[in-house]
């Protein structure tokens, strides 16, 4: 192992749970590694034999109410198919949650998991926008927020150059 592999290591969280670390090895001291995982945080490794080098990282999830949410959109119920629909307008994909009775976009339930967690999913003042203009490609990378005047604003002048 050298420095900058991407590796999985397995860490184990007590109780004999186990979850799986995916990272890349960012220092090394003697029989030890500092891998830094795709979220910043910092893990000290120090059985080498629970190191594992991988070629890409899986995706990572985040459990939201009854529903798993994937970094890249992907949304699955908790038996394993997919969950979300194609909105009336054809501007996105929608999730709704009968828990507590309210529909929200893919992009805007990402956007929270994965970029910002403080966003506000009933705050309709910000809305989440594609950078590269594709409403089905959700992936956290791709997503922007901004207000719904810079929305509008975006919008009239799109049209303005077609004219």
């Amino acid at each position: 192992m050298t420095l900058g592999d991407k590796v999985c290591y397995e860490s184990y969280l007590g109780c004999g749970d186990q979850d799986m670390v995916y990272g890349h090895i960012t220092k090394i001291y003697g029989d030890s590694f500092i891998i830094t995982d795709i979220d910043g945080v910092e893990h000290t490794v120090y059985d080498k034999s629970r190191i594992f080098k991988v070629e890409k990282f899986p995706y990572r999830c985040k459990k939201f109410l009854d529903a798993y949410i994937y970094e890249d959109g992907t949304v699955l119920n908790s038996n394993g198919t997919r969950r979300y629909v194609r909105g009336e307008n054809h501007r996105g994909l929608f999730c709704k949650f009968d828990k507590i009775n309210k529909s929200y976009t893919v992009a805007r339930l990402v956007y929270k998991l994965f970029v910002d967690e403080d966003f506000d999913l009933d705050n309709k003042e910000y809305c989440i926008t594609f950078k590269d203009g594709n409403f089905e490609n959700t992936h956290w990378s791709n997503l922007e927020k901004v207000t719904r005047a810079e929305l509008n604003r975006r919008i009239a002048a799109k049209n303005k150059t077609r004219d």
